[in-house]
């Protein structure tokens, strides 16, 4: 069950639907449950609410949508409640914890007696913990297992549940999609193939909010800049969010060495981090008012041989020390700027001196596909249950 799941995107939706497969190939998954609209015809067994696309959204009728499509939710959450009590021998795996959905079913299958696995982020937990800090307790107390995405987050969840929840098996980080990744068609960018051949090039992909620090990165490339040794170098930016316009306006100065790509596909991706050189994304905690889970984007950068830079907060640190050319960054500071230039200046002179070599990017892929291995730790989670 979970209310993060594809279309959307991000690393929660992306890692639900790992956990998804994986079960699925292993033959235990009997269904998905989730409230996202599936848009897309999927090989997965998928319980989810029907795409209203019979009812115009133009105004007037747009609110008799808005109605229908309440209602749809409704029932959803009771044919929610249907499944857990007519399944009560099954195991209900919680892959996302929200207020609406996750919260209330795992309440009904405690009160059933249905066992129940819940997968923790890190954001969940600061938000559970503010709205009601007797919950994660209540987690310890009758789950059957909790996991972790990171030992960050497990470290988390110990400082405001004071119970040790630090397990090696209780980890499972996100699976490297690598079997993927290497069939997928690159799809060009014809803002990239417009730069110098020569050109250094920088890659952000994510979702443009404060944790990111695309903001530290972009004013630690506007130093860059400043530097002739530096000159022939673009910072190319993919993805959407709340922050996007003040980070455009942040990054005219930078004379056009500063693309925005906007939202990006998966083969436009692949194109991207096939071309970069450096990847970075500079997370912080935001005065501890956030939390970075892990950062499955850092695997795949390194995964096409970038240098990448990452903040030292949260599970990014251990995304980071997985990554054979990774360098982290201090940025909960007072000038987390000038960090994230000196690193980008490491990165930078590293690309210029050394020449990697197939063997060497084959070592590092053959490293990151060793280290996550998400069949692995499920095949540990169906041993502990047949123990």
């Amino acid at each position: 069950m979970t209310a993060d799941f594809k279309p959307m995107t991000g690393g929660v939706a992306e890692f639900s639907l790992q956990i998804a497969n994986t079960l699925n190939k292993q033959r235990i998954l009997n269904s998905v449950i989730t409230p996202v609209v599936q848009v897309e015809d999927n090989e997965l067994p998928i319980i989810a609410p029907y795409k209203i696309n019979w009812i115009p959204t133009q105004l007037p009728i747009k609110h008799l949508h808005n109605k229908i499509q309440s209602l749809q939710y409704k029932f959803f959450y009771l044919k929610c409640i249907f499944l857990i009590l007519n399944n009560r021998e099954s195991t209900f795996f919680f892959t996302y914890i929200d207020d609406l959905y996750a919260i209330p079913l795992i309440k009904i299958c405690h009160k059933f007696k249905v066992k129940f696995i819940v997968l923790l982020h890190g954001k969940d937990i600061l938000r559970i913990s503010c709205k009601n800090s007797d919950l994660l307790d209540f987690l310890v107390s009758n789950s059957q297992r909790l996991i972790f995405n990171s030992l960050a987050t497990a470290n988390l969840f110990e400082k405001y549940s004071n119970v040790s929840a630090v397990n090696s098996r209780n980890i499972w980080y996100p699976g490297g999609r690598f079997d993927y990744l290497d069939q997928l068609e690159p799809r060009p960018i014809e803002s990239l193939d417009e730069l110098p051949k020569d050109a250094y090039i920088i890659s952000s992909v994510c979702r443009l909010v404060k944790r990111k620090g695309i903001n530290f990165s972009i004013q630690a490339f506007l130093k860059l800049i400043l530097n002739a040794e530096f000159k022939n170098i673009y910072y190319v930016i993919a993805g959407e969010g709340p922050e996007k316009e003040d980070l455009e306006q942040l990054a005219q100065k930078s004379g056009g060495k500063i693309l925005f790509l906007g939202s990006v596909t998966e083969g436009q991706k692949k194109f991207l981090l096939q071309k970069s050189d450096i990847f970075i994304m500079p997370n912080s905690s935001v005065k501890g008012t956030d939390f970075e889970g892990f950062g499955i984007s850092f695997i795949e950068a390194a995964y096409f041989n970038n240098i990448v830079i990452g903040g030292n907060s949260g599970g990014a640190s251990e995304a980071i020390k997985m990554c054979p050319r990774g360098i982290l960054v201090d940025t909960d500071i007072d000038d987390p700027v000038s960090c994230v230039s000196k690193a980008l200046n490491m990165a930078l002179q590293a690309l210029q001196t050394n020449s990697e070599n197939i063997q060497n990017i084959n070592s590092t892929n053959n490293i990151l596909r060793k280290k996550l291995d998400l069949e692995k730790n499920v095949d540990h989670l169906i041993s502990s249950f047949k123990a």
